[in-house]
């Protein structure tokens, strides 16, 4: 039954019917095994009707068109187990863009198993072929296949039994990791604070990211390279995790500007899913364990495969988990790996190879949600990933967002700082209100503040001086140091130029776009032009110029490119800043 057009999420079963249907089949014979056949996959089932029907296909499997992949997936949660896999046209010799594939599958009591074997149609031999993308080799075994069959709530039991124990396999694991990163990243300020994020963190929103920028669009119309800044499409992470479903996506890249808070989501994902808040936090059906791995801790991806590099980043032989056990989870389809920072492999040659590891890990793990983040400026070209998957960019704060964190960063840190007392918590909200009608009231501060990071550095120096500088260039100049230097130490990379340097090379360019009203950026070969001398100055005019501006644009976010070939500063505050610091340089050097 359709309810209307168009039809996905409309579509409906109709529980009477099936409940009738399986209760005959149960009463003619001793049912090894039973197989559903539907036009659409169960996500195109209208949600209610999907609800009620879910526990009738608890350890059946479903064949179902619409799917495209022959990968299909087992999906456990804690009422059902059901396999889904594609049942659909192979399209050969058709112009369709679905490719031409298709599998056998072989049930086998005996071995209580199930095998995927993958077929795709070679367009240059005119054959069907082993899909060896898929599986391991062209092959997958689904072990432990056939269970008995037993009454639902029999059934809610044993799986949550199986949670029990697989929790207990990570016990050590999870909690080491919820330990690591549960505190607000706090590094590159000389204040070290243990935050929660969960007492912090606000309802990060994000905004669909475009395919490529539209033309005609000037630098205003950009967060960072090829971004399209849109006001449609603005969803948080529990929408997010749910057009992942809906559209049967299984990976969501997530990109950002620096500081805009991409890696303390990443983090908020981690504690939300081992503290068992994952349905109500993410929307996230089924218990999932979270992997986080930096990928600047990817040196080698040639001769580092998947499993080593989580093992050694997430430091598995501490922590009392065996490959083998990780390997079975990824398996089950139970995991969730969180890879950051795409963009910190700072090497575009070595970008692309960490992009095929990444290809490769997404595509053996077909039933597994990769989560990757990325600034802008790393994500470009020949640097994005392929295949299915979301692209969301992080979206500005708003206002109310503002006042919440501000709120919670207050009273969170003079409680932890006076041991909990009540009064100082009131004083740290008054604080809060103070500094967020000051942010309010004006609009160049207001939109300064628009990311965690940026917030989080003016929240520090008003605390510290009890009021914001009068002087707005104090603020601007705390900001450049953390970003130029200090917040690539306190993430351990090596900091090819120190802040000094980057502002002698920042502050001409500075200038030279402020002669001109509103000048933001400027093609990348006159810009080049304008270093020349205080590249002279600094002793490094053999250095290659464009490579220079690229890892100062690829590390602080200060500086971005808004093309391939355009360069400028993300915030007129920090031109304007730099500007007049390189103003006051010639006029000290003229006096001297």
């Amino acid at each position: 039954m359709c309810r209307k057009s168009p039809d996905r999420e409309e579509i409906a079963i109709g529980e009477y019917q099936l409940k009738k249907a399986l209760e005959r089949v149960k009463q003619e014979r001793d049912v090894k095994l039973i197989i559903n056949l539907f036009h659409h996959p169960l996500e195109w089932l209208w949600p209610r009707d999907r609800k009620l029907c879910r526990t009738y296909f608890h350890n059946t499997v479903c064949l179902v068109g619409h799917l495209h992949d022959s990968a299909g997936y087992l999906s456990i949660d804690y009422e059902t187990r059901v396999s889904q896999f594609q049942a659909g046209g192979l399209y050969l010799g058709s112009e369709s863009e679905w490719p031409c594939q298709y599998h056998y599958l072989t049930f086998d009591e005996d071995a209580n198993t199930l095998r995927l074997d993958f077929r795709k149609f070679s367009k240059d031999s005119r054959r069907w072929v082993l899909d060896g993308d898929k599986g391991n080799d062209g092959i997958k075994v689904y072990n432990n296949f056939f269970l008995e069959q037993k009454a639902t709530n029999k059934s809610l039991t044993q799986t949550i039994e199986i949670q029990v124990k697989q929790d207990a396999l990570f016990e050590k694991y999870l909690a080491c990791t919820h330990n690591e990163h549960r505190h607000l990243p706090a590094k590159g300020f000389d204040l070290t604070l243990p935050v929660l994020i969960t007492q912090i963190y606000v309802k990060m929103r994000a905004f669909l990211h475009a395919e490529s920028p539209k033309k005609g669009a000037g630098p205003a119309d950009f967060s960072e390279t090829g971004s399209m800044r849109t006001e449609t499409g603005i969803v948080d992470m529990k929408q997010a995790f749910g057009i992942l479903e809906k559209h049967t996506i299984k990976d969501m890249v997530i990109l950002g500007d620096p500081g805009a808070g991409k890696t303390t989501l990443l983090k908020y994902i981690t504690i939300s899913l081992i503290e068992d808040r994952g349905k109500e936090i993410l929307g996230l059906g089924s218990r999932l364990i979270p992997f986080f791995a930096p990928l600047r801790e990817l040196k080698d991806p040639r001769h580092e495969d998947f499993y080593s590099f989580i093992s050694r980043v997430c430091c598995f032989d501490d922590r009392g988990v065996n490959i083998t056990n990780f390997k079975d989870l990824l398996e089950k389809g139970k995991a969730i790996i969180l890879l950051d920072g795409l963009d910190e492999v700072a090497a575009t040659g070595k970008r692309l190879e960490v992009i095929k590891w990444i290809e490769k890990a997404r595509n053996t793990h077909y039933n597994v949600h990769f989560i990757i983040t990325s600034r802008f400026a790393g994500y470009t070209g020949i640097y994005r990933l392929d295949g299915n998957l979301l692209e969301l960019a992080v979206d500005d704060f708003t206002p109310e967002e503002i006042h919440e964190f501000l709120y919670n960063w207050y009273r969170t840190v003079e409680g932890f700082l006076h041991g909990g007392d009540e009064d100082a918590k009131k004083k740290g909200e008054a604080d809060a209100e103070i500094l967020y009608n000051e942010i309010v009231g004006s609009k160049r501060l207001k939109s300064f503040v628009k990311n965690p990071l940026l917030l989080q550095i003016t929240a520090l120096v008003h605390r510290d001086r009890g009021h914001l500088p009068e002087r707005r260039v104090e603020l601007y100049e705390e900001c450049t140091s953390i970003l130029l230097e200090k917040w690539d130490m306190a993430r351990g990379l090596d900091v090819t130029i120190r802040a000094r340097e980057a502002r002698k090379i920042l502050q001409p360019i500075a200038l030279w776009l402020h002669k001109v009203d509103e000048r933001r950026s400027a093609p990348l070969q006159e810009i080049m032009k304008v270093l020349q001398k205080p590249l002279e100055e600094l002793g490094k005019s053999g250095v290659d110029c464009e490579a220079l501006l690229k890892n100062i644009r690829d590390r602080s976010g200060i500086f971005t490119g808004y093309s391939h070939d355009e360069y400028g500063f993300i915030h007129l505050s920090f031109q304007e800043y730099l500007a007049a610091e390189e103003i006051r340089n010639r006029d000290f050097q003229t006096k001297k």
